[in-house]
């Protein structure tokens, strides 16, 4: 939704937090932005040194300015990223996450899809992943320490 291309590689310097979901998730993808604009408040300033990536894992539906709408809601500076389901399967398969529609209907259905957070510390490297439900202070405590080993 910011216009170019998201590379992990262009991010060094930054931690990254990527979730796999969709706007049209009852559950799981609300609560889980709703933790992390949580950590989000909570890190202040230190903040600008975070990337929040939502990967949409159903671009027919989630065009960038319906992904951009959504995520404005919760936190003006959260990512929303969109790929071609060609590119997209790549990207699923590389973090090794599930997503498969519950209907053949083109409007209303449903994607049961992995839920879970990966961070990528500010060296690029995939550090660790948060099943749902993980509580957002766990999460804030492993930024927070990132954050200070980088300083």
């Amino acid at each position: 939704t910011q216009g170019h291309e998201f590379k992990l590689s262009e991010q060094v310097g930054k931690i990254v937090l990527l979730f796999f979901g969709y706007t049209y998730c009852p559950d799981v993808c609300p609560a889980t932005i709703s933790d992390m604009r949580w950590d989000f408040d909570r890190l202040g300033e230190d903040a600008e040194k975070v990337i929040f990536g939502f990967i949409s894992v159903d671009p027919a539906r989630d065009t960038p300015e319906v992904l951009e709408n959504y995520l404005k809601r919760h936190n003006a500076n959260f990512y929303g990223l969109w790929a071609e389901p060609e590119r997209l399967d790549q990207i699923k398969t590389s973090y090794g996450v599930y997503a498969e529609k519950d209907s053949e209907d083109p409007e209303n259905y449903l994607i049961t899809h992995t839920a879970r957070v990966f961070l990528v510390d500010t060296e690029g490297i995939l550090r660790t992943n948060y099943s749902f439900g993980t509580f957002p202070e766990e999460i804030l405590s492993d930024i927070e320490f990132l954050l200070e080993k980088q300083e």
